[in-house]
């Protein structure tokens, strides 16, 4: 309703944007959403062998500040001994940092009170596990959360931070994990991934 009391038509908005209160007397109007929470860009699901996912430009914009990318219930075809590693790249994915430059330390803890830890000080992939996953039984599902903060930033180095539970080859145990280091192309060391959602979200500031 407009100041009158009439009822008025709304104008139709941009393509995620939310309906938003103009206050008393005035119709909504359709703005951008506030900052602060995080937004759905895509989901990836895969479910036969597939080397690599990877977020691009075309998604990771200058429109967001932070990223999030949440990975559920994957499996890959390698059972011992299979890391899930990323890697990042600055020309859209026409080529990958592939030498010494990725720093990164992480902590796994077992479910029968052992740890195992993982770090690098100059390696050519990050790995985002602490411990080798199993994954070749239909059962052993592993998800992560993969947080990218200000990535496009050029005044500062590309951090992130990681936290997932996964099963350890070693014993089946299952593991939680935390670290951090730099990203955007998943793959596992070794075989494929063939099961589960990737999926990316932007959060606005």
């Amino acid at each position: 309703y407009d100041a009158s009391g009439n009822p008025v038509a709304v104008a139709t908005g941009s393509s995620g944007q939310v309906l938003t209160s103009a206050g008393a007397g005035a119709p909504p109007t359709f703005a951008d959403a506030g900052g602060g929470a995080y937004e759905k860009l895509i989901t990836t699901t895969i479910s036969g062998n597939t080397s690599t996912v990877t977020f691009n430009s075309t998604y990771i914009t200058s429109t967001y500040r932070d990223y999030r990318i949440i990975i559920s219930d994957c499996h890959h075809t390698t059972g011992a001994g299979a890391y899930p590693e990323m890697q990042i790249s600055d020309d859209n994915g026409s080529s990958f940092f592939t030498a010494s430059n990725y720093r990164f330390a992480m902590r796994a803890y077992k479910s029968d009170a052992t740890t195992n830890s993982q770090a690098s000080n100059g390696t050519g992939e990050i790995r985002f596990s602490a411990d080798a996953i199993s994954g070749n039984e239909s059962e052993e599902k592993s998800s992560f959360i993969i947080d990218m903060f200000d990535p496009l930033s050029t005044s500062s180095y590309f951090t992130m931070a990681i936290t997932g539970m996964f099963y350890a080859t070693n014993g089946n145990l299952v593991c939680g994990l935390y670290g951090g280091g730099s990203c955007v192309k998943l793959f596992m060391n070794t075989g494929d991934w063939n099961h589960g959602t990737f999926t990316l979200y932007g959060r606005k500031i």
